[in-house]
């Protein structure tokens, strides 16, 4: 099986009633808007996306649930390698296209070798969409257009998967600890019950941090009991000198981030440490 997960937001919508996903590590990814969540289906709305691809089989469960954050859609998947694209449909029998994946981030550089090999020409697709209304407020130009299609959004999101709360203006909150950082957030990861977290260099965060951060080292890595486990290594641009990270997203079972020098970085999952 492969699996990635990365942020996405809803660029624009097709003639098809489809939506552009655009992606940290990737082309866009198109699926049908009703299989967005259904209080997530308005265009500038963010989302967390995972993605896991494995051999198809009609045994398995393609059932999808759709609820007002989370959508857990299980579709098949026809691969057609000429147009660099696994096409999506409800079931096998279907001939309604309802969006596509982009093969390029499986024949990448950071792949190490051409993973697109591991991908069979018929596969099970699951995508997990849970939308994430504190980044799409804090990230929009909008916030006007922002509430008037979701009248419930603030600036914090719960990560029902940890027990954390997420102000992206600089705020992390766990049971009996309350992070304040020095920059706004652009991700949070929730990992188990731990969390995985970008920094956005040239923000100002919230006032009295209690938390320390160097611009090149942006990217923290949270405990459950919200204890900093690493802050990541620095990396260093082609002219030697350090920059900082910019993007981040996972990829089976790996850490990978792109640098503001526009490289791809991997880091170790345990120690933070550049690979």
């Amino acid at each position: 099986m492969i699996w990635m997960e990365d942020f996405a937001t809803a660029e624009k919508e097709e003639v098809e009633g489809r939506f552009d996903l655009s992606t940290t590590a990737v082309t866009p990814v198109q699926i049908s808007k009703e299989f967005l969540p259904s209080r997530a289906r308005y265009l500038r709305a963010w989302y967390r996306i995972s993605i896991s691809i494995k051999t198809y089989s009609a045994e398995k469960n393609i059932e999808s649930t759709i609820g007002p954050q989370i959508a857990v859609l299980r579709l098949w998947g026809d691969v057609w390698k000429q147009n660099n694209k696994i096409y999506l449909y409800s079931d096998p029998a279907s001939e309604n296209v309802r969006g596509y994946l982009n093969l390029e981030p499986f024949m990448l550089s950071w792949t190490e070798g051409n993973d697109i090999e591991r991908i069979p020409d018929e596969c099970q697709i699951t995508l997990e969409i849970e939308y994430d209304p504190g980044k799409t407020l804090n990230r929009t130009s909008c916030p006007e257009v922002v509430r008037e299609a979701d009248p419930e959004i603030g600036c914090r999101t719960e990560l029902s998967e940890t027990g954390i709360t997420v102000d992206y203006r600089g705020q992390i909150k766990g049971e009996g600890w309350n992070h304040r950082l020095p920059m706004d957030i652009k991700y949070a990861y929730p990992i188990d019950d731990r969390l995985l977290v970008l920094l956005r260099r040239g923000t100002e965060g919230v006032s009295d941090p209690n938390v320390e951060c160097k611009p090149s080292r942006n990217i923290l890595y949270f405990d459950s009991g919200g204890n900093i486990k690493w802050r990541a290594q620095p990396s260093k641009a082609n002219d030697g000198e350090q920059t900082h990270y910019r993007n981040l997203w996972r990829y089976d079972d790996r850490l990978l981030a792109r640098t503001a020098a526009q490289s791809y970085v991997e880091l170790d999952a345990e120690t933070g440490s550049v690979i």
